[in-house]
Parts: C-alpha cells; sequence; structure tokens
C-alpha cells in the first residue's frame, strides 16, 4: 500500500509539474507574440520603431505610403563586422545574415540580408567593389516580422548604369501603359559606416506583391523564370518554373501557356484564352524604347515573372537593369535592334512570346502603338528632369552624363 501511495504522490507530482510548464510555455509565447519576438537564435528582439507594427491599418497601401512614396528612400543597415566580412568576401545568395535596419527613420531588427543576382555577384566581385545588390527579407527568420506587411524588398546596385535613372525611368513607363510594376524608388544605401551609394529599391515579387496586384480571390500563382532553360520553347517545361506563391501543383498553367505558343497554328482566339497579351506587348515596347535586353528578349532569359490569376497569365518584366544598353553582353550595340524584331544577341525561334505575338498583325499594332505613345510621353514630359533632380549634385559628375548621354541614345531615337 505504501509503495502505491508513493507511486500516486509521484504521478500527481508529475502532472502537476506538466501542466505549470505548459503554462509558462503559453505564457511566453502569447508574450513574444505581442512584442514581436523573433524565437531565433540570435536571442535578439524584434520590434519596430517611430512606426506601427504590421497588424494594423491596410497594410499594402500603409507600406506604399511609410516606405515607398518617397522622394529618395534612406536606408541604413547595421550588421556585424564577421558578417559584413564574410558577406563581401563570400557573396552567395544562399547566405542570410542579420541585420538591423532603417528605413526612412523606421527601424526594424532581426532582418535577413543577402546577396542576390548570380550574374551581377560575379561583375561585382570582379571589379573589387563592395556594392553588391541585396535581397533585405523581413520574416526569414521570424514568419510574424513583417515590415508594414511587406515581405522583402530588393536593392538594386545600377553597377551597369552610371546615370542611376535608367531602371528607374522604365518603371514610369511602365506606369504609363497602365502595366503591372512593383513599387519602386530611389535610394541612399549606407552600410555600417559606408558611403551612403545609389539604388533602386523595389518591393519584393512575393506573397505582398501578388496579393496587392490580383486581391487574391483563392486563384493566384506567381511563377519565377528559375533558369536559362525558361524560355517558353516547345523544349521548356514547368520544371524550370518555381512557385513564389500560390500552390505548386498550378503549374499546369506554365504548361498550357508553352502549348499555346507553340503551336504552329495557334490563332488570336487560343493565346487570349491563357494569356494577358498586353502585359506582353507593353513589357517589350519598353524594353525596346530604353534598350533593355538583360532579360527575356536577350541571351540571358531568366528575367521574368508570369503571374496566373483566375484563368489569365500575365507576363512580368522583373526589372530593367540593362535599361540604356547597358546589359554586359550588349555595350550600346543594341541601339542597332530593330523594331520589328526586339530581340539582341539570340535566336527568335528561342524567343516564341516575343516571335509568336509580334507575327500577328493585331497584336504588332497593339507593341506600334505601345512605342509611339511611349516617344511622346518622354517628349512631352519631364519624367527625365523629375529623375535627375532626384539625384542632385550627383548629375554634375562625368560618371553620371556618360550614362545619360547612353540612355538619351535609345530614348530619342527614330
Amino acid at each position: 500500500m505504501k509503495d502505491k501511495k508513493k507511486i500516486r504522490e509521484i504521478v500527481i507530482t508529475s502532472i502537476i509539474s506538466i501542466v505549470l510548464l505548459v503554462a509558462v510555455v503559453a505564457f511566453m509565447l502569447v508574450y513574444d507574440g505581442e512584442n514581436g519576438g523573433s524565437g531565433n537564435s540570435s536571442n535578439k528582439e524584434s520590434n519596430i520603431s517611430e512606426g506601427n507594427n504590421s497588424s494594423t491599418g491596410n497594410g499594402q497601401e500603409h507600406y506604399y505610403d511609410e516606405l515607398f512614396d518617397k522622394e529618395v528612400m534612406d536606408i541604413k543597415i547595421t550588421m556585424s563586422e564577421d558578417d559584413t566580412f564574410l558577406m563581401w568576401e563570400t557573396p552567395s545568395e544562399d547566405n542570410n545574415y542579420y541585420a538591423d535596419v532603417i528605413i526612412n527613420g523606421v527601424s526594424w531588427t532581426n532582418v535577413a540580408i543577402r546577396v542576390r543576382g548570380k550574374k551581377n555577384t560575379e561583375a561585382v566581385y570582379e571589379s573589387g567593389s563592395n556594392k553588391y545588390s541585396y535581397k533585405l527579407d523581413f520574416n526569414e527568420f521570424d514568419n510574424k516580422n513583417e515590415f508594414y506587411e511587406l515581405d522583402g524588398m530588393y536593392l538594386h546596385n545600377m553597377l551597369e548604369d552610371s546615370s542611376y535613372i535608367g531602371h528607374y525611368i522604365s518603371y514610369k513607363l511602365m506606369e504609363e501603359l497602365g502595366a503591372m510594376v512593383p513599387y519602386y524608388a530611389l535610394a541612399k544605401v549606407q552600410i555600417n559606416d559606408g558611403p551612403e551609394e545609389w539604388y533602386l529599391v523595389t518591393e519584393e515579387y512575393n506573397n505582398s506583391f501578388a496579393k496587392r496586384v490580383t486581391g487574391d480571390d483563392g486563384t493566384v500563382c506567381l511563377f519565377e523564370a528559375a533558369n536559362e532553360y525558361a524560355i517558353l520553347s516547345a523544349e521548356d517545361s514547368v520544371a524550370n518554373y518555381d512557385v513564389k506563391y500560390g500552390d505548386d501543383g498550378t503549374k499546369s498553367y506554365v504548361d498550357k501557356l508553352i502549348e499555346v505558343l507553340n503551336n504552329p497554328d495557334v490563332t488570336e482566339a487560343d493565346i487570349e484564352k491563357v494569356l494577358n497579351v498586353e502585359s506582353a506587348l507593353k513589357a517589350m515596347a519598353v524594353n525596346y524604347v530604353v534598350g533593355n535586353y538583360a532579360g527575356y528578349q536577350g541571351p540571358d532569359p531568366d528575367n521574368y515573372y508570369l503571374l496566373y490569376d483566375n484563368g489569365i497569365i500575365s507576363y512580368i518584366e522583373e526589372d530593367f537593369a540593362g535599361a540604356g544598353g547597358n546589359y554586359r553582353k550588349d555595350e550600346g550595340y543594341s541601339i542597332k535592334v530593330a523594331k520589328e524584331n526586339p530581340l539582341y544577341d539570340t535566336a527568335g525561334e528561342e524567343r516564341p512570346l516575343v516571335t509568336v505575338l509580334l507575327g500577328k498583325e493585331k497584336y504588332y499594332k497593339m507593341y506600334e502603338g505601345y512605342i509611339h505613345e511611349l516617344k511622346e510621353y518622354i517628349k512631352t514630359s519631364d519624367v527625365i528632369s523629375q529623375a535627375k533632380q532626384l539625384l542632385g549634385e550627383y548629375t554634375s559628375s562625368e560618371q553620371y552624363k556618360s550614362g545619360e548621354a547612353k540612355l538619351l541614345n535609345y530614348l530619342y531615337r527614330d
């Protein structure tokens, strides 16, 4: 009997201990959630200062108002010396580092920063510079850690465009056509105590972008062209596309687009059942006008996204880093590209999205109309002078003048 009583006491004591432990853990989780805790190995507190928590207000409008609705963003990034050294000396898209970030006076901790853009990274490393392009990910280390409900942003170094406005103006032209673009802004970026340097900052193509531009009724999927074989040709396959948002099973939509574009008897009606034709034609028109061949219309095609929404796929140009003929393999020779065949250093059969669409008279006239609209806009608006004003004294430098001359050669050519 004594043994049974002793066992019962041990069991009761154990149960009480477990209940108390569960209560303590639950309390800590609630406290952590309410105070923006990260729960990662760095034991840093993740909280926003001088701003509102991401759980309040209309998030998508909020992160535009707070971040991108500025003439020039101010971004200060603080990292440990060891992490900074590793990031610069062994740049890799696979390595995330902890950073504290202040954007337009609003601070956030536990932000992941990594170098992005393999080809761009190689060029920076070879030049001996540390001015890499970066991705800031606000919820990589903590899925509650969103910056005004923004998942992340890209910092483009504009390595090859010494004018620093070609990329920026390209988005202005896309907006003029009513095309789908990420939020964007020029920015002065400083890492630790280093120099302030010009970047173009854009909203990340991910959950927050897809939700913002579509409203997301449950039928939205965002696909990224993942490699050089993602060219929408007959040899292409869904394996060459990564799902950035939505259900992986929806890759069949990409398969359908590939099938349609490679059908020799395809009609306009067939195309319009699967593709938002205007989205592709507008991107082609802007690429031609600004001379950007750093993506699908050039030799390195994997620089675009496909957004599926309610039965239709839209084409999205990832960026316009090669604007002004500044793509590394270009060296300005793309100024000779004819608008009838807006491809540089690549074969037409390897770019069916361009050749099939522009091979249809109706679509070619639409594309030609977009080019005319853009040229009139450039001539009659102050889009170039406004961009220059943002750069301030930098526009008096020889580097700027050289880059501007190259860009204007494209923008004002006949």
